[in-house]
């Protein structure tokens, strides 16, 4: 990886974790395009597809939008 190609890397990282620190302190009540916009002005060409990538990951790994317990399906009626 060249220097130049890094250091892009490494500004798009910072952006992303700047903008997820930015989306937690708005309690997470921000629009995607304020959060795409917010990752853009720290380093323009980030693609919207990056930031959703990297916001889904971010989700997972705190376990947000999956159920805290799995519940078993209901039992269907016999006939």
């Amino acid at each position: 990886m060249t220097t130049a190609n890094h250091f892009v890397l490494s500004s798009e990282r910072a952006a992303l974790e700047a903008a997820w620190q930015f989306f937690l302190r708005e309690e997470m009540d921000v629009s995607f395009a304020s959060v795409v916009a917010y990752v853009r002005a720290r380093s323009p060409g980030v693609a919207a597809a990056r930031v959703r990538a990297e916001f889904t990951r971010r989700f997972r790994q705190a376990g947000v939008g999956r159920p805290a317990v799995t519940a078993q399906p209901a039992a269907l009626p016999s006939r």
